[in-house]
């Protein structure tokens, strides 16, 4: 009989995309990622938002 094995340090993935800002039409988009030891996260912005 074998039993599955649960990985607690897993989580679910999501994105956010705000549907009020056309990134076409920016003047400036700025890109960050935060890797770390445990969970990276990344972020878009475009001109300033």
């Amino acid at each position: 009989m074998s039993e599955e094995k649960k990985e607690y340090w897993r989580w679910p993935e999501y994105r956010w995309v705000n549907p009020d800002i056309d990134w076409t039409k920016g003047k400036v988009i700025t890109a960050g990622v935060d890797v770390g030891s445990v969970s990276s996260k990344a972020a878009i912005l475009v001109d300033g938002e």
